[in-house]
């Protein structure tokens, strides 16, 4: 019998993720993903939680197989007493089930450039999620 080969992941998908800012608490983003090549992958989520706003950013996965660990950079901008905005970084692994479902887990570190007077400018925001692809 020949083996079942799959085929390779879909390149365009819906994300959701929970960010876990532990001492300010916790936010959703939901957006879409794109795959530009087997390696590099853009995001793009609106941030739903105590406060709005939306996040842009580029993936660079290390493997391309089952097993992705990857670095992201980003920008965040939300609404809190005006519009604040800021970079992330992040370290992760996203594991595909299937060609169209994966779970994400990351740890990622966030600066805000105009921060409010009694928040931390940089903190650690750890993440998990699920991305759905077509």
């Amino acid at each position: 019998t020949q083996p079942i080969v799959e085929a390779p992941r879909e390149r365009l998908g819906a994300l959701v993720f929970g960010h876990f800012d532990v001492p300010h608490g916790g936010a959703a983003l939901v957006g879409i993903t794109a795959d530009v090549t087997a390696r590099i992958a853009i995001r793009a989520a609106a941030i739903v939680g105590p406060h709005v706003g939306g996040y842009a950013g580029g993936v660079f996965a290390f493997l391309v197989h089952r097993y992705r660990p990857y670095v992201e950079a980003g920008v965040p901008i939300f609404a809190s007493n005006g519009a604040r905005y800021g970079i992330r970084g992040a370290a992760g692994l996203e594991y595909d089930l299937d060609r169209h479902l994966a779970l994400v887990l990351e740890a990622g570190v966030e600066h805000t450039f105009n921060t409010e007077m009694d928040v931390e400018a940089t903190t650690f925001v750890p993440a998990v999620g699920v991305v759905g692809r077509l």
